[in-house]
Order: structure tokens, then sequence, then C-alpha cells
């Protein structure tokens, strides 16, 4: 097929679909198609077409009339969007759809709002990694720049209310993407097929070990609740409550160590005369030879640090918040560990 063919091709898919015949699944799977019969160089001739001619005129147009039988008319603008973000170059033309925004246009406004923003939003979790960080920031960048704008404007009957909470949704969504790929850059994806495999991710293994030796050793199980709270903080969609999440692991501490200081009175006899503060506990740990002293400044300095980001919003205090909560599970299954294994000696016979 020569170009002027596979555009009549397309030009009838994306006609097929503006009649209601095709929903926007099927009508992007036809696109593929025909891209998948034709050569490089006429596919990028064809999202050349798709993208400066077709989706440029969609975003000034009204959108058509509502039927009878449908809420909203089929969008040939999610369309074309959704078939770049699947198979064409979308670290090329995602940025550039800015050039299209006119956000003193109502009808160019509100199509974004209803069609590019949701579509955007749909990439960024349907295709993670089809996204360089460049074209992130990019996106971003020019994201926060075109809702400055529209809320400055003199758009009649004020900004959009599609577009203000789409391009909302958008840079949330692309916040959640950039800390799932920190998550794997520390080797700790929590991607939803890898928190199937993994029973909801925070190493299922440490959080495991970590409860059965709460069990064992009668400690309150609430701590291990309250890690798997805040790691459940830092995968929710929405807007994140560092304060909460660093209250939550702040708290598995504290608990974790009034436990660890009432068995080890029993063990030595030792009463703890100190004051009712996480620091005295750490002191009483150390003066009984459970922790040593670096070890014990070393974890005053991550109490203190928790204690911190939790009342600073940092400019990312997800990632930092998630470094301190994989930081405390390890630490609070090294504790329980050694817990076990002091409580087991000193259960043991002596040798004879």
């Amino acid at each position: 097929m020569d170009e002027a063919e596979v555009r009549s091709k397309i030009d009838k898919i994306l006609d097929s679909h503006r009649k209601g015949q095709r929903d926007i699944d099927e009508t992007v799977q036809n696109l593929n198609k025909i891209c998948t019969t034709i050569d490089t160089a006429l596919q990028d001739r064809v999202f050349n077409y798709l993208f400066f001619s077709v989706l440029k005129q969609q975003l000034s147009q009204e959108p058509l009339p509502k039927t009878d039988e449908r809420v909203r008319d089929p969008s040939i603008i999610r369309v074309i969007i959704r078939a770049i973000s699947q198979f064409g170059p979308a670290p090329r033309m995602f940025p550039q759809l800015f050039t299209y925004l006119d956000s003193e246009n109502a009808t160019v406004s509100k199509n974004w709002g209803d069609d590019v923003f949701p579509e955007l939003v749909i990439a960024m979790y349907a295709q993670p990694d089809r996204l360089p960080q460049g074209t992130l920031n990019e996106i971003k960048a020019n994201t926060v720049l075109h809702s400055a704008q529209l809320r400055s404007n003199l758009i009649v009957g004020g900004p959009i209310p599609s577009y203000v909470s789409g391009a909302a949704n958008l840079e949330r969504a692309i916040e959640d993407l950039e800390f799932k790929r920190f998550e794997k850059t520390l080797g700790h994806d929590t991607s939803a097929e890898v928190a199937d495999r993994q029973n909801l991710g925070q190493s299922s293994e440490v959080r495991e070990q970590l409860e059965i030796y709460l069990a064992n050793l009668d400690l309150d199980p609430s701590i291990g609740k309250a890690m798997k709270e805040a790691r459940d903080c830092l995968n929710t969609y929405g807007v994140f409550e560092p304060k909460k999440a660093a209250d939550l692991i702040r708290s598995s501490i504290d608990q974790m160590h009034c436990g660890i200081v009432s068995v080890l009175v029993k063990l030595s006899g030792q009463p703890f005369v100190g004051k009712n503060s996480d620091g005295a506990r750490r002191q009483y740990m150390k003066e009984a030879r459970f922790i040593t002293s670096a070890e014990e400044a070393f974890f005053s300095a991550v109490y203190g640090l928790i204690s911190q980001e939790g009342s600073h919003k940092l400019d990312a205090p997800k990632e930092t918040i998630l470094v301190l909560e994989r930081t405390v599970s390890d630490y609070l299954l090294l504790l329980a560990r050694r817990l076990s294994d002091r409580t087991s000696a000193y259960h043991r016979p002596p040798t004879p």
C-alpha cells in the first residue's frame, strides 16, 4: 500500500468509531493492524498524519452533540492518543501535544480536560515503560505551566473544571510512575504483577518473618500492622500523606522497643528506670548489650529523620519515606531475630 491508500483506510477506521460502530479498543487494534503491515518510514508518515493533521483539527472542534443511545459520543482524540501511547512515537509526540493547547480557548481546553488528560493518565499506568524520564519531565512541566495560565486567563465562566482536575490527575499519575521507577531502582518493585506474586510486596518474606517473630515472642502484633499500613500509604493512588506514613513507622519502632525492653527486664532482672521515651529505651538496650553503641547512634539518627520528614514536606517526600520504611522494616526484623536468639539462649539448659 502507498501512503494515500493507508490514509484512506485509517479515515474509514476512524469514521467507524465516530459513528459508534467500533469501540475505542477495537479501533486502536485496527489501526495497529495497519501499522504492522507497513514499513517503518511509512509508519512515521502515518502517525505524522494522525498527529499533525487529524488530531490538531479535532482538538479545536466542538464535541459532537450527545445522542440518546450514548452518554457521550466517541472521541477521535482519545483513539489517536491511545494509539500513540501503545505503538506510536509517544516519547516524541506527547511533549509536542502541548503546542496544541490554547488555554484561552474554551473549546480546546474542554477537549483537553475531557479527552487528552484522561488518555495521558491512562498511558502513564498502562504503558509505564514507554516514556523516558526526560519526556515525563517535559509533560509535567508543560502541565503545570498551562494549568497556571488557565487559572489566570479570562475564559467566560472561569476555568474548565475537567481541565483543572485532568491536569491535576496527570501530575499525580506522573509522580506515581516516577515513584514506581524509584522503587525498581531499589530492587523493591510493587507493581500489580509483582504484588500479586509477592503478597503486596514489602519483600513479603521480610514482613511474614517479622509477623512470625512477633507472635512467637508475644510482642504487640500492631507493630507489623502499622508497617503494612505505612506501605499501603506509599502505594495508594492519590495525595501522599508523609506525616501519616512517618507516624506509622515511628509508632512501630516505639512499640518494638517497648516490647524488647520488657523482655530484657525479665531476662536480666535489671529494671528500666529511664524516662518514658524511645531515646531512654534505646539507651537501656545498649546498656543491656542488646545493641552496640554504633547501632544505637544509627537507630537514633533514623528515628530522628523519620520524625523530621513526617513534619516537613520535602520536594520528594514519598521517596524519602520509602527508603526509611524499607530501612525500618529490615531493622525491626533484625531486632526480632536478635531478641529471639537472646530468649532462646536464656531458656536453653546449661551444657553439662
